[in-house]
């Protein structure tokens, strides 16, 4: 019987520091981010926002350290990458070729339906 009131207080006290740890605001004032793609680095546009404004506060790439004002909020947008073919033929070669070889799958179904429907229509 002690046992149980034992386990039963180890639950309750667990559960309320569970509750206690989700309600704590959490402060982050520097950030630093991995890089997730070695081949290159993103761009990373930092919006910093109040209740009724959404300014810019900078443009990192994904291994720079951000220094945060704790007394705003943040919007982290990921950049796209674009590489014009004129300007960096080699570049942008290697970047289908990267595609091509990461979904060969569904290209080689999408080429087959396409096959067949060409088949069908003679």
């Amino acid at each position: 019987m002690k046992n149980m009131i034992f386990k039963k207080q180890i639950l309750i006290i667990a559960l309320l520091a569970l509750i206690i740890m989700a309600a704590v605001p959490v402060q982050a004032q520097t950030i630093t981010m991995a890089n997730p793609d070695a081949t290159m680095e993103r761009d990373i546009l930092v919006f910093q926002t109040n209740v009724t404004h959404v300014w810019e506060y900078g443009l990192y790439n994904t291994t720079s350290i951000i220094t945060l004002d704790t007394d705003y909020s943040y919007i982290f947008v990921l950049k796209p990458q674009y590489t014009n073919p004129l300007d960096e033929p080699v570049t942008w070669v290697e970047s289908v070729f990267s595609y091509v070889g990461t979904n060969i799958l569904p290209i080689m179904i999408i080429m087959f339906l396409i096959g067949l429907l060409t088949l069908r229509r003679r």
